[in-house]
């Protein structure tokens, strides 16, 4: 069963989106249309960020590895907060960060 989703950027991740060389671009909507129809993604496309109630990371790798901060708001939308090159095992705190801030104004 599918569970259409609407998902949509936050206007700070779109330009930080729209900054992205257009390959980069293709491959994260590829990923964002099947998170919208599928209403979620397993790994290795998408993982739970531990530690945070209604963080997700969706994964992109091309020649190096980026990654979309997600989360599910009310009336079934997903917002896509934060996009950034990830460049350590560990998510960046400063990504979780903005993050956090930015998805305080959808709740």
């Amino acid at each position: 069963m599918k569970y259409k989703k609407e998902v949509f950027f936050d206007p700070r991740a779109l330009k930080e989106f729209n900054l992205l060389q257009r390959n980069l671009q293709d491959s994260f909507y590829l990923e964002i249309n099947k998170l919208e129809v599928e209403g979620f993604l397993i790994e290795p496309l998408a993982k739970k960020l531990l530690g945070y109630r209604n963080l997700f990371e969706l994964r992109v790798r091309r020649v190096s590895t980026w990654r979309a901060i997600y989360a599910y708001i009310p009336n079934d939308k997903i917002i896509i907060l934060n996009i950034f090159k990830k460049q350590s095992q560990e998510t960046p705190h400063n990504n979780l960060e903005i993050a956090i801030n930015r998805l305080k104004n959808y709740l």
